[in-house]
């Protein structure tokens, strides 16, 4: 699932979910069709950048899903997911990540299992964390075949006010990424999320970095506002990237 690209550092690249309509088609949802390792199943219809590869299936997963949302409620993360069909499915278990790399099991809901009918889910996360929180279910099937959604991302906003560089900016086929002080010998995350709040690239950096700027690339994004997230040891920055 992971490649390793040198641009005059180590830099991981990862590719991610993107919006709501992450498992209908069309461009740019779900996960690449080409790039992926993971549990994969037919519930996705494929096409341009959505669902899994259809070479990669191994199990045929019981779940075809509408959508997967994240947002904050109070003092709360809701989450909510519909279902247009499910045949021998198991359960839904919620994860979630401070990085969007590391993933932690929060709870899990049973599956009705209700054939071809609409069901939807809900599920409050009372004690998320300060700054961003991301968030993946796992839905797995009675023989215990399983696959992760893609992921959903919040903030409850305890960011750092320190400078982040970003530029040029619009930018096109890549951008450069200038770290505050401080992060120069730290391994650091970063996130690019739109506007939905769904993560559309992960990139993870080592501490070898010239003059520690970071260059990643940007092809595969369409043009759009789309948000910058780095997670470095205890600290969170964030930004702006507008894409042409």
């Amino acid at each position: 699932m992971k490649r390793i690209i040198v641009f005059a550092l180590l830099l991981i690249t990862i590719h991610a979910s993107s919006q709501n309509a992450i498992f209908n088609g069309g461009n740019g949802d779900g996960y690449a069709m080409n790039q992926y390792a993971e549990v994969a199943g037919n519930i996705f219809n494929g096409g341009d950048g959505d669902g899994w590869a259809t070479a990669a299936i191994m199990v045929s997963l019981p779940v075809q899903f509408t959508y997967f949302k994240a947002k904050v409620v109070g003092a709360g993360v809701l989450l909510e997911w519909e279902t247009s069909s499910e045949l021998d499915a198991n359960s839904f278990e919620i994860e979630r990540s401070e990085d969007g790399v590391h993933f932690n099991y929060l709870d899990k809901l049973v599956a009705t299992g209700s054939g071809n009918v609409r069901t939807t889910y809900h599920f409050t996360d009372k004690s998320p964390i300060g700054g961003d929180n991301y968030y993946r279910l796992k839905q797995v099937d009675n023989n215990g075949n399983f696959v992760y959604t893609p992921v959903r991302m919040v903030s409850l906003d305890k960011i750092q006010s320190l400078t982040l560089i970003v530029y040029p900016q619009p930018a096109k086929e890549k951008v450069m990424v200038k770290l505050p002080q401080g992060l120069e010998r730290n391994n650091v995350v970063i996130n690019i999320i739109n506007s939905a709040g769904g993560l559309e690239k992960q990139f993870v950096s080592t501490s070898t970095r010239s003059n520690n700027v970071i260059t990643l690339p940007l092809t595969q994004l369409a043009r759009g506002i789309y948000f910058i997230r780095i997670h470095g040891g205890d600290k969170i920055f964030a930004t702006t990237l507008v894409v042409e």
